[in-house]
C-alpha cells in the first residue's frame, strides 16, 4: 500500500474540505491508518466536526468507535490537550466529540501513573470542564 500518499491526502485539510463532501474518505483513511500509520498529533489534527452531522457514515462511526482505546497511554497528554482546545462546554449535546471526550477522560483516569497524564488531566479539570461531564453523566 502506498500509505505515504494516503497519509498526505488525509493530512491535506484543503483537499479534504473540498473533495470529501461527507467525510467518507476521511473516515476510511482513519480506520485504515490507526494505530500504525499516524502519530497522535496527526490523528487529532484531522478530527473535525462532521460536515453532515445527520449522516451516520464511516467518519461518524469512527468517532464513535474504539480508536481512543487503541492509543498508547503515552499519547494521552496530547489527546487531552486536543480536548482542551476542541470541546464546547456549554452543554452542547449536539457536539460530535462528546463520546471521544468521555472515552479520553476514562482512559486518562486509568492511566494517571503515566508521565504527563496527571498534569494534562489536572489542566483539563481546572478549566471547569468536569462540570459538563458530571452533568451529562447524571442528567436530571
Amino acid at each position: 500500500m502506498h500509505w505515504f500518499r494516503l497519509k498526505s491526502l488525509l493530512l491535506n485539510s484543503e483537499y479534504m474540505d473540498s473533495m470529501d463532501l461527507d467525510d467518507g474518505i476521511k473516515g476510511e483513511l482513519l480506520r485504515v491508518a490507526l494505530p500504525d500509520y499516524l502519530f497522535t498529533e496527526e490523528l487529532f489534527a484531522t478530527l473535525t466536526p462532521p460536515k453532515k452531522p445527520n449522516l451516520i457514515g464511516i467518519y461518524q462511526l469512527f468517532l464513535h468507535g474504539d480508536f481512543v482505546n487503541d492509543l498508547n497511554d503515552s499519547d494521552l497528554p496530547a489527546a487531552l490537550e486536543w480536548l482542551l482546545n476542541h470541546m464546547n462546554y456549554d452543554h452542547d449535546s449536539e457536539n460530535p466529540f462528546i463520546i471521544v471526550r468521555d472515552k479520553l477522560i476514562l482512559r486518562a483516569w486509568d492511566a494517571m501513573e503515566t508521565p504527563g497524564v496527571l498534569e494534562a488531566f489536572a489542566k483539563w479539570y481546572q478549566t471547569g470542564c468536569y462540570t459538563f461531564v458530571q452533568s451529562s453523566a447524571n442528567p436530571q
